[in-house]
This record gives structure tokens, C-alpha cells and sequence, in this order.
């Protein structure tokens, strides 16, 4: 996740409480980390990707241009 969020330009998000403010909801945010301590390595889908070159579906901008 922080290295599609670096890629596209956004900052690292690097506390629970950074993932808060991206997320905008301490709820789910608690939910996603129970999952991820619970055994799933971090930013897993579930499903195994292949290797391929990183895209970034966004135009690449700083956290203060999407805050807008």
C-alpha cells in the first residue's frame, strides 16, 4: 500500500493514526488492522499478483491536492 501510495506521489502512511486521517474512519481502520495482525502479511489481497510494471490509476498528486 505505501509503495502504490509513494509511486502515485502521496506520502508514506507510517502510524494508525496517518491511516486514520487517509481513511476517514477509525472504525474501519481497526477492522483492517485486526485483519492484517491476524496472519495476513500486510497490504494482502488474498490473491497472489504477478509481477508487473507498477501503475498508478491516479494522476500522480500530493495528500494536499486530493485533500481538495
Amino acid at each position: 500500500y505505501n509503495d502504490w501510495r509513494a509511486f502515485c506521489g502521496f506520502d508514506r502512511v507510517e502510524t494508525r493514526s496517518d491511516f486514520v486521517e487517509v481513511v476517514g474512519n477509525a472504525a474501519l481502520v481497526e477492522k483492517i488492522m485486526d485483519v492484517r495482525v491476524a496472519g495476513r502479511p500486510a497490504g494482502a489481497s488474498g490473491v497472489r499478483r504477478q509481477d508487473r510494471p507498477a501503475v498508478c490509476m491516479l494522476d500522480r498528486k500530493t495528500d494536499e491536492d486530493a485533500k481538495r
